[in-house]
This record gives C-alpha cells, sequence and structure tokens, in this order.
C-alpha cells in the first residue's frame, strides 16, 4: 500500500530499532519507515498528538475533542490496524490529562503538564 502525500504529521516517533513512525494528516495512516521501505496502516482515527510504538501495537494519544483519550491499535499483518481499547490518561490525583502535551519514544509517551512530566509505560 502507498502513503497519501504527508500535509501535516500531527505525531511521530523512532523505535528503538531505528525505525521511524509517522501519523500525520489527512487520512491518518501509521507508516513506518525503515532503510528497506516504509510500511502502511490504514486506521481512520484522526487527532492524536503523541503515537507510541510497542511491537505490534501502537498508542495514540489524544483526538480532537480529548487530549487525554489514549487508544491502544493492533497493527495487523495487512493493511488495516484496529483499535482494540481505548483509555483515558488521568495524573496521580485521577484527573484527566486533557492540559498535557504528549510526545513518546519509542513505547514510553511523555506528557507534559506545566512544569511537570508524567511518564506512561506498560500499556
Amino acid at each position: 500500500m502507498q502513503a497519501d502525500t504527508i500535509c501535516d504529521a500531527y505525531a511521530l516517533n523512532v523505535a528503538p530499532d531505528g525505525s521511524a513512525w509517522v501519523y500525520f494528516y489527512t487520512e491518518f495512516p501509521i507508516v513506518r519507515v525503515r532503510r528497506d521501505g516504509y510500511r502502511v496502516w490504514e486506521l481512520g482515527l484522526a487527532g492524536a498528538h503523541a503515537l507510541a510504538i510497542d511491537g505490534d501495537r501502537a498508542m495514540l494519544v489524544g483526538d480532537y475533542k480529548h487530549r487525554a483519550s489514549a487508544r491502544v491499535v493492533r497493527l495487523s499483518p495487512g493493511p488495516k490496524a484496529s483499535a482494540v481499547e481505548e483509555l483515558v490518561l488521568v495524573d496521580d490525583a485521577g484527573k484527566a490529562l486533557d492540559d498535557a502535551r504528549g510526545f513518546a519514544v519509542g513505547p514510553e509517551v511523555f506528557l507534559f503538564q506545566g512544569k511537570r512530566v508524567l511518564v506512561v509505560r506498560g500499556w
């Protein structure tokens, strides 16, 4: 499958194996780029601001309405990915992290909220 033109990269990630991952506007696929080429998974979930990668799973953080939402996605052997779990990311007091900005490196998500940094691991 071929990737569409990237209008705006909403989320980028570099995984421990050296592959680069991108999630972009307008079709919002998940794309893995390696030295030998790229692979595309169609998804259709829009608006995430962070993309974490762990093996054959991805976590998309946020959407247009809820920045604290998180969707765990299965990256299938075929051309489509599918959401398998929906979560809400909360702080230690149980408050949704709607005002946090997220970035991911490999499987870890770093959420910046004011002067605090919260880390999501083991999802």
